[in-house]
């Protein structure tokens, strides 16, 4: 029978010996060797649309540019609206003066100068929206072809309402359908659905 071993008398085993490295000349070749090991798990490189903030890929097409320019006028007949809506509080007052609503003078200019204010600001606000779907349009942005299109429609629709101008609003008429045309030819098409893959 044996005795039993304390915890301390144990025979620790010998470990064998471990191989000595190989001399320098004979290291297996690494794949990167004096290069840097590139980055597997990094992102793929950023396109050039990517980098310069969704610069257009080519230039754009003739129909899109004319449209561009279209709908620049479109902004700017919106913001000559403004002008002749302020200018026009004065007959706005007359014609509320003559109505016989039995208002005192206070009600008439504070009325006038309401109805002044909010058509002025409308115009305003279209011609800002405007100008800005036009700038992204022309870089190829299908959402603002798209916002330039119904804000279109809207601009048609309020200017028979709020426009006292004929004239202006056979202007804005012509040029918001001039604008759809381009807008949705074969050129200004291919060169939206360009932007989209690059």
């Amino acid at each position: 029978m044996t005795t039993p071993q304390e915890p301390g008398d144990r025979e620790q085993p010998t470990p064998f010996p471990s191989a000595p490295p190989p001399p320098p000349e004979q290291l297996p070749p690494t794949p990167y060797q004096g290069e840097v090991e590139p980055n597997v798990l990094s992102a793929p490189p950023l396109s050039a649309s990517e980098i310069g903030g969704g610069a257009p890929v080519g230039e754009a097409p003739k129909e899109l540019r004319i449209a561009f320019f279209l709908w620049l006028g479109v902004a700017f007949l919106h913001f000559v609206a403004a002008v002749l809506a302020i200018a026009s509080h004065g007959s706005l007052a007359d014609v509320l003066r003559q109505s016989g609503q039995g208002l005192t003078e206070e009600q008439i200019t504070a009325a006038a100068s309401v109805v002044v204010a909010v058509v002025a600001v409308i115009d305003i606000v279209f011609a800002a929206l405007f100008t800005w779907f036009s700038l992204k349009v022309k870089a190829g942005r299908g959402w603002a072809r798209t916002l330039l299109m119904i804000f279109g429609a809207v601009s048609v629709f309020a200017g028979l309402v709020t426009l006292s101008s004929l004239l202006l609003l056979i202007l804005i008429v012509a040029l918001v359908v001039a604008g759809f045309v381009m807008l949705n030819l074969r050129p200004t098409s291919e060169f939206i659905a360009a932007q989209r893959r690059a």
